[in-house]
């Protein structure tokens, strides 16, 4: 492996409460601090990028922010809580974190995450700005958009990023099975973990192996 530098960047919805309860296996403050880990796999001491999507008042949405393992308590705070998510009925609101004043949630918000405009959102960012190879961690929140991703990913100039979406198995679209996409054999950038426990290894593993040849 090459020493240059990775870029990790992590996709996550913000569809559902329970990504929101720090402590809980598979929030999104979970998944943060698995994929710091995995950027510091490739390059020690890197931060990564984050892309949380839903929905705001003009349709979907993307919030992008950065997190450095010194600021791991404060990115939590702002971006992977909802202060107001359980408020009591008829109790005052208390200081929105950012993740609320972004897509302007409410304790009585219907949440839908559609993921497209967060794919379509790196493809122009690198095809902008070239740069390190990158690692996309894109977890996938249900049956959404699997098709509208992959012709968007087809269709794509970008030569430096590879794509590891994983999701809940019960519930994504069968199409990442189809003609073995999971496995690289549709598009060689693009892998899929039908699993939303996953560990370091396991997650960098199919990125190693397409990064060899480009980093020798």
């Amino acid at each position: 492996m090459s020493t240059e530098t990775v870029r990790v960047v992590l996709v996550a919805p913000i569809s559902q409460e329970r990504y929101f309860i720090p402590r809980r296996k598979r929030s999104i403050a979970w998944y943060a601090e698995r994929s710091l880990a995995v950027a510091d796999r490739f390059t020690p001491g890197a931060g990564i990028e984050i892309l949380l999507y839903g929905s705001g008042h003009d349709g979907p949405a993307v919030a992008r922010t950065e997190l450095q393992p010194q600021s791991r308590a404060s990115w939590v705070q702002e971006w992977a809580t909802r202060p107001n998510m359980r408020r009591r009925l008829l109790t005052d609101a208390v200081p929105r974190s950012r993740v609320e004043e972004f897509f302007d949630l409410t304790h009585e918000s219907l949440i839908r995450s559609k993921p497209l405009p967060a794919a379509e959102l790196i493809v122009k960012q690198v095809e902008a700005a070239g740069g390190a190879p990158t690692l996309v961690i894109f977890w996938l929140d249900g049956r959404s958009q699997a098709r509208e991703i992959l012709e968007v990913l087809h269709a794509s100039r970008v030569e430096n990023v590879f794509w590891q979406f994983f999701g809940d198995e019960s519930v994504i679209d069968s199409l990442w099975r189809e003609e073995k996409v999971h496995k690289g054999q549709f598009l060689p950038h693009v892998s899929f973990h039908f699993n939303t426990s996953w560990s370091v290894r396991k997650i960098s593993k199919a990125f190693s192996r397409w990064h060899a040849p480009r980093g020798a």
